[in-house]
């Protein structure tokens, strides 16, 4: 992704998660800012700091975070995001910055386990799927996969390419058409807000 902003001064005259890359989840038009409830989602927090946060219906959450003052707008940067969860509820999530590890200390919710169910929600890439806080960036790919890739640093590739855990793979050149690595059947997505 490339914001068009100094992550340094995205506090200045911003609200809380100012800024949103991805979001998965449920359009809730009653609270059109909030990411509270069966979602994912990756945000600048407006204070310096990239958050990957999930969240189940019962309003429980687990998130990291990683250091992004440095970024300068114009600037390309690298983002990973992974987590699992066990069956005792213990979840494992790691966030990686121009292929650094910067993070993989979970801040935990209000329960001791964590659970999240598998469903289908929209997915909106640069703003929240309300069409609320853009993320004022270019992203060149997405990649989503049926499970973590990292366990440490590693070089990010120029071009990511599908495989056998890829569910889906956008280039975005100039089109929104992608590619599911699983079984190789070809994924079109739309233009606009999902809300």
């Amino acid at each position: 992704m490339k914001p068009n902003w100094d992550a340094a001064d995205s506090r200045v005259g911003r609200r809380f998660m100012s800024h949103t890359f991805l979001d998965v989840g449920p359009i809730r038009y009653d609270h059109p800012y909030l990411t509270n409830m069966r979602s994912i989602a990756l945000c600048d927090t407006g204070h310096g700091s990239l958050c990957f946060v999930i969240t189940n219906k019962r309003y429980d959450s687990r998130s990291v975070a990683g250091p992004m003052k440095d970024w300068k707008a114009g600037e390309w940067h690298h983002v990973a995001a992974q987590w699992t969860i066990a069956e005792t509820g213990e979840c494992d999530m790691a966030l990686f910055l121009d292929g650094k590890k910067a993070s993989g200390k979970v801040r935990a919710g209000k329960y001791p386990k964590f659970s999240k169910m598998d469903e289908m929600l929209p997915i909106q890439i640069g703003a929240m799927n309300t069409g609320v806080r853009p993320a004022e960036a270019a992203i060149d790919e997405l990649r989503i996969s049926t499970g973590p890739r990292y366990s440490g640093d590693f070089t990010p590739p120029k071009r990511l390419e599908p495989d056998e855990k890829t569910s889906a793979l956008f280039h975005f050149d100039g089109n929104l058409d992608g590619t599911c690595g699983i079984d190789g059947e070809a994924i079109k997505a739309e233009p606009g807000t999902a809300g």
